[in-house]
């Protein structure tokens, strides 16, 4: 997490309704008062039945500090699969059940996910998300077709089996 965002709340109330049997949530900051943190104790305390942990890293000793809070959440993760999302990602009630059952494979090692950019904050933000849903879907679909899916799309929409 790093600071508020419009729709913050919405977003993460979205991971909080997975109709999943037993799944946890880690949120990482570097500090504590960290305002996307707040929203997070907001959205976790409505829901007290969904596992939640609040974690901070400090300023991270490497050069990516998402990568350094990746890697905190990953060391204190309970289950052997991790999902990881961005903040401003809004998902499905099945999203869990339906990234993760690739995984049952036990030679899929991750699963990546394409993403539909969605606003109502003004022309560029608009502009943005058309961008996400349709320059990057059409990249992604073409290197399918011509090579295959041999990577994933970062780390914002994988999911992996913990090492």
């Amino acid at each position: 997490m790093h600071g508020d965002e419009p729709d913050l709340e919405q977003n993460l109330t979205s991971f909080f309704q997975q109709v999943y049997p037993e799944y946890e949530i880690l949120f990482c900051a570097r500090h504590s008062d960290d305002l996307g943190l707040a929203a997070a104790r907001r959205v976790a305390a409505r829901f007290p039945q969904v596992k939640t942990r609040i974690l901070t890293c400090g300023e991270p000793p490497w050069p990516n500090a998402r990568t350094y809070s990746l890697e905190i959440m990953r060391r204190e993760s309970r289950h052997p699969i991790l999902v990881t999302s961005d903040s401003d990602v809004r998902v499905d009630a099945d999203y869990l059940r339906s990234v993760v059952a690739p995984l049952a494979d036990p030679n899929v090692g991750m699963v990546t996910c394409l993403y539909r950019g969605v606003t109502r904050h003004g022309l560029w933000a608009q502009l943005e998300a058309m961008g996400m849903s349709i320059e990057m879907t059409s990249g992604v679909l073409v290197a399918n077709m011509l090579e295959g899916m041999h990577f994933a799309l970062g780390l914002p929409w994988s999911c992996a089996r913990a090492p």
